[in-house]
């Protein structure tokens, strides 16, 4: 319809992608309010138990990542984008290809590592300020079950995110979580 364009699944007719080139205004909505839309959208289209991982704001339009989280675990593979124009409050973008590629029933492994012993595995110049479970998608193209350390680098100011192997107790990935305008 005009500049929008809409892509359908052909094997089960999913809505896979939304883009709109229109540019948002002035924002007349927070990011929170955006949040709020995004995932009243995400459940109107029938994705349930989608859960707001991080959110980006560029040029008043609110891009808002979902993972799909159940029973405490996000599953960070299935991974949905939505973007709100702050200025209308509307969805004018949206991707859900990592979802509608990764989403399946898992059998995940008990983790046979305490979080007391995975916690071990965490630099001790970082302070965990929360802990979580995740499964998390590796370079090779399979998964890792994982604890979910946020924590903070008090010298450097830096908030990280480390993730350690429930079943190994090894340190499986770490990320700098970086802020700006």
């Amino acid at each position: 319809k005009g500049e929008k364009f809409i892509g359908i699944t052909k094997k089960g007719g999913s809505l896979c992608y939304m883009t709109n080139p229109d540019f948002a205004k002035e924002a007349t909505i927070s990011a929170d309010e955006a949040i709020k839309r995004g995932s009243a959208f995400l459940e109107s289209h029938g994705f349930d138990g989608m859960a707001n991982t991080y959110y980006f704001t560029y040029d008043d339009i609110c891009t808002v990542n979902f993972a799909y989280r159940k029973s405490g675990i996000t599953y960070y593979a299935d991974l949905i984008k939505v973007s709100v124009s702050l200025d209308t409050g509307e969805v004018v973008a949206f991707d859900s290809e990592g979802y509608l590629m990764n989403h399946r029933e898992r059998t995940l492994p008990k983790g046979t590592v305490s979080e007391a012993d995975c916690r071990k595995a965490v630099s001790s110049a970082l302070q965990i300020t929360d802990v979580s479970s995740a499964v998390i998608p590796l370079k090779t193209g399979k998964e890792k079950l994982c604890f979910e350390y946020h924590c903070l680098d008090k010298k450097r100011n830096q908030e990280v995110l480390v993730y350690v192997d429930k079943e190994t107790g090894k340190e499986e990935d770490i990320m700098l979580l970086l802020y700006s305008d």
